[in-house]
């Protein structure tokens, strides 16, 4: 496992595992919920503790070019199944059934800091070994 300080491309600061089959980006800093009316209790102290122990996002290798994206949506989440390495690595159009689409010239990859061309995910990304020549 290889593991990456980035910044998501909000500015947020991002912990990203990197393994051959999936990809984990922690936020950095603990989400602090804002309460109204009344002291912060238990509850809202736990809900904090399991928002930070979630990833905001992880990607996972479900085939040579199928990929799993589960990310962070506010208090909400989003999956997408079907994803291909163009839009990890290039741009992401999504049809969303239920809310706003997702229209990005940046791949999801870029969403949380990584560069799509990074040795880091050659295995994940099912490239081969580069020669030194690849490197130059």
């Amino acid at each position: 496992m290889v593991t990456k300080r980035t910044k998501s491309d909000t500015g947020k600061d991002l912990i990203v595992d990197i393994t051959d089959d999936e990809i984990r980006a922690y936020a950095v800093d603990k989400p602090i919920l804002k309460v109204y009316g009344k002291k912060k209790g238990l509850s809202e102290k736990m809900l904090e503790e399991k928002l930070y122990e979630r990833p905001v996002m992880s990607i996972k290798k479900m085939g040579e070019n199928n990929f799993h994206v589960d990310f962070s949506a506010g208090l909400q989440r989003a999956w997408i199944t079907g994803q291909t390495k163009k839009d990890l690595t290039e741009e992401v159009h999504v049809d969303m059934y239920h809310g706003e689409d997702i229209d990005s010239d940046k791949g999801w990859l870029e969403w949380i800091g990584l560069d799509p061309k990074d040795k880091d995910l050659d295995a994940f990304l099912g490239r081969k070994k580069r020669k030194l020549k690849d490197v130059i």
